[in-house]
């Protein structure tokens, strides 16, 4: 009686190690979902800053040319 009442302590105790480990691999994939959703907000950001940025520098160019310069000229040269 001792022998089995150890074994389903043994066996208790399994699952509960068990179910803890469940629970620490689930918040685990909670955190790494988070920092994907995160890492897609700061994409966004960032493509969403540079959209911007593109359309200033069109705007700038449309200046330039209804004033009457070349904005192609105007550029550094690349590569220097």
């Amino acid at each position: 009686a001792d022998v089995e009442k150890r074994q389903v302590e043994r066996e208790k105790l399994k699952l509960k190690i068990e179910q803890k480990q469940r629970i620490e691999a689930q918040k685990q994939t909670e955190i790494e979902q988070k920092e994907r959703i995160e890492a897609q907000k700061r994409e966004k950001e960032a493509q969403k800053r540079e959209k911007e940025a593109q359309k200033k520098v069109e705007l700038m160019a449309r200046k330039l040319r209804e004033l009457g310069f070349d904005p192609e000229q105007l550029a550094p040269e690349s590569g220097t």
